[in-house]
């Protein structure tokens, strides 16, 4: 059985073959890889990833950074004067990556007032201070790619297995431009929703204890047939700068 609302949602993701990784994408993002055995290697603990039970024997090794709760936060500093659709759409009016922060710094878990807390981390990094709604939701959107992409990276060393894809799942496969930053950076195909993976796993589990599914290889092939997948292919572009620029701003903080 699936025990946790991440592992319905994991049973939720359309997924083929062996050499795919996840990422639940909401308020929180939990990216990782669906495994026939727990990591546990020194490497993954210091690096806060964690093995949970995942269903039909399954193991979830994933870590939770932060989400889009920052991009949530910025529209409640705002009164919420545009939507989420709006705000995406003001962000891609700037280049890619002109501001860079650590989004799993403890600083934005829990900031009195969110926008400042961006502003001033810029402004300690020597980055250009974002001002306007779509200059501070291009900077998330574009940190949360960034760590998205090291931290695959970072999985594919500790696990030893290739990631040619990734399957975003929840309300944050809807937005585009997350997804195709993501797909760029990682240089690997992105497969984006369904959104309500979770409802939509825990489902496929009560259809399988019926028996009116053989198993989650039918399951997955099901929600490939019934939900719209959104494909992002990595798009040519050398990315590396973007990368090094990253890390310096992190090793200076």
């Amino acid at each position: 059985m699936a025990t946790h609302d991440t592992a319905s949602a994991v049973v939720g993701t359309p997924a083929l073959g062996k050499n795919w990784a996840f990422l639940s994408s909401g308020t929180w993002s939990l990216i990782g890889m669906e495994l026939p055995e727990p990591v546990c290697e020194p490497i993954a603990f210091a690096e806060n990833y964690t093995n949970e039970w995942g269903a039909y024997g399954t193991y979830r090794f994933l870590k939770n950074i932060m989400g889009l709760w920052m991009v949530q936060e910025i529209a409640r500093n705002t009164d919420y004067k545009y939507s989420f659709a709006e705000m995406a759409d003001q962000a891609s009016q700037y280049p890619p990556f002109r501001q860079l922060i650590d989004v799993n710094d403890p600083r934005f878990n829990h900031p009195g007032h969110m926008i400042t807390e961006i502003q001033d981390y810029c402004r300690e990094t020597g980055q250009e201070i974002p001002g306007s709604i779509g200059e501070l939701t291009h900077c998330v959107y574009g940190s949360l790619a960034l760590r998205y992409a090291k931290e695959l990276e970072q999985m594919k060393r500790m696990t030893g297995r290739e990631i040619d894809s990734l399957y975003i799942v929840g309300g944050g496969s809807h937005v585009a431009m997350l997804n195709q930053w993501t797909a760029n950076l990682a240089g690997i195909t992105v497969y984006a929703g369904p959104s309500e993976a979770t409802a939509i796993g825990n489902l496929c589990v009560q259809m399988i204890a019926d028996h009116e599914l053989g198993n989650v290889r039918e399951a997955r092939e099901l929600i490939r047939n019934s939900c719209a997948i959104e494909e992002y292919p990595p798009q040519q572009g050398d990315t590396s700068l973007i990368l090094k620029a990253y890390n310096e701003i992190i090793s200076n903080k």
